[in-house]
């Protein structure tokens, strides 16, 4: 699955205020753990991807409504929204038409989730946002008239009272991560993910600070499903709009002192997610970073596509990264992926063989911001050394090149750390240090 977040600013204009009756909302910011927890060791098969402290300031918004100390298991109702520039992906798999609801309204889940979502054009956008309902423990019924009330406020929906079911109450609203097909994470907080790309199984566990507002948050998460966990009763099971992963997803939520956790795993088995949460222990900043360090360790090989050869591959100060390629006669596909720092890369795409006859050729590549690029690229069989000049404040370096392909021998590099894409120069040497090529990015 590719998992993207992508925000766009628009101007929204409300449908209309809140009903007099509406009781407000209380706001909370979502914030990095005071504590944090790692297991001794990954779970099987997996590898550490990556350890992050992030703050999404673009994520989505999301209003909840429950009962007052059972957010974790009791009947929730949260209003969404969710920005985005991708109108045709948006929409949560599974869904049907919801006549009667508002306009292009459609309607599903898996109980005790259920939902509703419908795209709304703001005047003068060029894309739609999307609005929506999710329930849980909730009848389709409270979920539509709960849809029929909704309140945009721009960025930030409430449910009239209407809409609100008479034994639930406004708890917390807060910014949420929602993924390009609805997976829904905290919108900050401490996250390790380890994964096997090849295969696509992945488990993440993201950590935030405990408040009861931001728990109140947090139930918008939870699978409902009470679980006796570390000497607490958290919650497990699929998550809200588990159709939109490639793979049938579980998750856990539970307090742990002064922090919450939330963890998701896909291609994960049950057994091996209870072990890891059953494992974790907290550790200190030295501990972390030791963790941190391993994520050089992920094999080349399982960070590439079944189908993929891999052609070349390498580690960078806080990372590892490959290349593969899968030749046939009318094309070549090319796939760069990376994990650690501060950036994971999946990038890529197709190339004319007749495109690969330079000494230098540039095949594919990424902006990461304006003065840092990174390149994907082949050398001639007869290039037997790249070098990148030309960098402001940098000499001179060599630029490590997979083995021969067969056929051809072309050898292919890529530049994870990223070069100047104004100002790099590669110049490509044969055997004797003769100058066969020079050649820009741009």
């Amino acid at each position: 699955m590719v998992r993207a977040v992508v925000a766009v600013t628009v101007l929204l204009l409300a449908v209309g205020p809140a009903a007099p009756g509406d009781l407000p909302v209380p706001h909370t910011e979502v914030r990095a753990p005071l504590s944090v927890l790692a297991p001794a060791a990954p779970p099987p098969g997996l590898h550490l991807e990556s350890v992050s402290t992030f703050s999404f300031g673009g994520g989505d918004d999301v209003a909840v409504y429950g009962r007052p100390g059972d957010v974790l298991h009791g009947r929730l109702l949260t209003a969404l929204y969710h920005a985005s520039a991708d109108w045709a992906g948006m929409q949560p798999l599974g869904g049907r038409p919801l006549p009667g609801g508002p306009a292009d309204a459609e309607i599903g889940g898996t109980a005790p989730h259920r939902w509703i979502t419908w795209p709304v054009r703001p005047f003068g956008a060029m894309e739609p946002v999307f609005y929506g309902v999710l329930g849980r423990g909730l009848s389709d019924d409270e979920l539509i008239r709960a849809a029929k009330a909704l309140v945009q406020n721009g960025s930030r929906p409430t449910i009239g009272t209407e809409g609100v079911p008479s034994d639930l109450r406004p708890l917390a609203s807060g910014g949420m991560s929602l993924g390009q097909l609805w997976e829904m994470s905290p919108a900050a907080g401490t996250t390790l993910t380890w994964s096997d790309r090849r295969s696509g199984a992945r488990l993440e566990l993201t950590l935030v600070r405990h408040t009861q507002l931001t728990e109140a948050l947090m139930g918008a998460l939870s699978p409902g499903r009470p679980r006796s966990m570390r000497g607490v009763t958290g919650a497990a099971g699929p998550p809200p709009f588990a159709e939109s992963y490639d793979r049938t997803p579980t998750a856990r939520v539970w307090r742990e002192k002064d922090t919450l956790a939330v963890l998701r795993a896909e291609g994960v088995p049950e057994e091996d997610v209870d072990a890891l949460v059953k494992g974790l222990r907290e550790v200190d900043a030295r501990d972390l970073d030791r963790i941190r360090a391993t994520v050089t360790a992920y094999p080349a090989r399982k960070l590439l596509d079944a189908g993929l050869r891999m052609a070349a591959s390498g580690r960078t100060a806080t990372g590892a990264w490959a290349v593969g390629v899968k030749e046939r006669d009318d094309r070549v596909q090319v796939s760069l992926r990376s994990v650690g720092g501060d950036f994971s890369l999946d990038t890529g795409g197709d190339v004319h063989p007749d495109d690969l006859r330079g000494a230098i050729e540039i095949v594919s590549g990424i902006g990461i911001t304006l003065d840092r690029h990174v390149p994907i690229g082949a050398v001639r069989s007869d290039v037997a050394r790249l070098e990148i000049e030309g960098q402001p404040g940098r000499r001179p370096s060599t630029v490590a090149l997979g083995p021969p392909s067969v056929p051809g021998g072309r050898r292919w590099f890529a530049v994870a750390e990223g070069v100047d894409p104004f100002a790099a120069v590669f110049v490509a040497y044969d055997a004797k240090g003769n100058v066969l090529a020079r050649r820009t990015i741009f």
